[in-house]
């Protein structure tokens, strides 16, 4: 990456809030050892799958995942930039069971006001990635909503389990990537 302005971009949503504070605020949560995070690296579906609790924390594992990924290159020339793109109009719902998708019917007229088209959604992610003012070196990891610069609040949190949730994550990622690439390559021979 020497001599380019590289960035890695990674998608998250507001929503990572909700799973910061149930995880990581210790007066507001409602786990008590610091062990409790590890859900967040745990990608099997259990019995009890709670959709949007899932969402909320698979998009604070997305930046906790950034802010190691950062920790990791610490570099001049490489940019991590974690991306709100804001309530955009897409098929994510499609895998909801039934019973929610007829529930989104009812509440569609007025999400559909709040809702952007998808080209509209894109714009803070492409800002992440052709923005002078997110060339590298970066002090932190900005985090972006709307294209604009907003705390992301982790600083607020516990900093030794968000340390180490950090650090899991990334093992993680790199365990499930070595897995998927020995299969891939299984398939191949």
């Amino acid at each position: 990456a020497r001599g380019f302005d590289t960035r890695i971009v990674v998608l998250t949503s507001s929503s990572h809030r909700l799973a910061a504070e149930e995880l990581f605020v210790p007066h507001k949560t409602k786990y008590h050892q610091n062990e409790d995070w590890t859900v967040l690296a745990n990608f099997s579906v259990p019995s009890n799958y709670e959709y949007f609790v899932a969402y909320s924390r698979s998009k604070l594992s997305n930046i906790l995942w950034a802010q190691e990924v950062a920790q990791i290159v610490n570099s001049s020339s490489i940019s991590v930039i974690t991306v709100h793109p804001g309530l955009v109009f897409t098929d994510i719902t499609a895998s909801l069971p039934v019973a929610m998708q007829i529930g989104q019917l009812f509440t569609f007229p007025v999400l559909a006001l709040l809702m952007k088209p998808k080209t509209v959604g894109a714009r803070s992610t492409l800002h992440a990635a052709l923005s002078p003012e997110f060339s590298a070196p970066l002090s932190t990891v900005p985090y972006l909503e709307n294209c604009l610069p907003v705390p992301d609040h982790t600083e607020y949190y516990d900093f030794h389990s968000v340390l180490a949730a950090r650090k899991l994550l990334w093992a993680a990622s790199v365990d499930y990537a070595t897995i998927s690439v020995a299969k891939a390559r299984e398939e191949e021979d």
